[in-house]
């Protein structure tokens, strides 16, 4: 329960609201109940493996990959989310072991959302050797568009702060690798829309001044 992935009055106001369902890992519960609320009432707790459907999508937690070797890690999950038209999105969440192996039973993937992490304190160098590694952990599910997001943290520091010029080199890679993977780099505020096949925003090549007026 990270708080760049974690906004607790956000989090209350949602549990609060009579309308909302929230979906996580049982890894996380015990932490993550009482910061937003306490009792589980309107929040859908899954053990690795076990799928809840919620109108009409359907979401499979499988293991987190917030382990980064050398450390006692984190409680993490990931999440398969099938969508009623037969789109399936992958979420793996932070992800510190690019060693690890996704799981077989996988469907094939439309979109898969990677958050880029490149090293611990190292966001200021030229070099990075962990892009690589974080490309074939990602390839492993083969997504058909990937998204590449966890950047412009602005609660992080200069060193721990991943930018779109880290993302590009990831694009770069992925571009050597798998050719047919859409690699995706949206900016805060953009829409996405998950057509089948995937279809880059109206407005995603114009500056924001240009598109303000619409």
């Amino acid at each position: 329960c990270h708080a760049d992935h974690l906004n607790v009055p956000l989090l209350r106001r949602l549990r609060s609201n009579g309308r909302t369902r929230l979906v996580i890992p049982a890894s996380i519960a015990d932490q993550f109940l009482p910061l937003t609320g306490g009792a589980a009432t309107d929040v859908t707790v899954l053990e690795v493996g076990q799928s809840a459907c919620i109108s009409g999508f359907t979401l499979t937690c499988h293991p987190g990959y917030h382990d980064e070797p050398g450390t006692a890690g984190y409680p993490s999950g990931s999440f398969l989310v099938s969508l009623p038209d037969g789109i399936n999105l992958f979420f793996p969440g932070d992800v510190r072991d690019y060693a690890r192996r996704l799981p077989a039973t996988l469907p094939p993937i439309d979109y898969a959302f990677g958050h880029v992490w490149l090293g611990r304190g190292n966001s200021l160098d030229d070099a990075f050797p962990l892009v690589d590694d974080f490309c074939r952990f990602m390839m492993q599910c083969r997504p058909g568009v990937l998204f590449l997001t966890h950047l412009r943290e602005v609660s992080r520091g200069a060193d721990s702060m991943w930018l779109p010029r880290h993302a590009a080199l990831v694009r770069a890679r992925l571009s050597e690798l798998a050719p047919e993977t859409v690699v995706s780099i949206p900016s805060p505020g953009v829409v996405l829309f998950l057509f089948k096949p995937f279809r880059h925003a109206l407005f995603d090549a114009w500056s924001l001044r240009a598109g303000r007026p619409f």
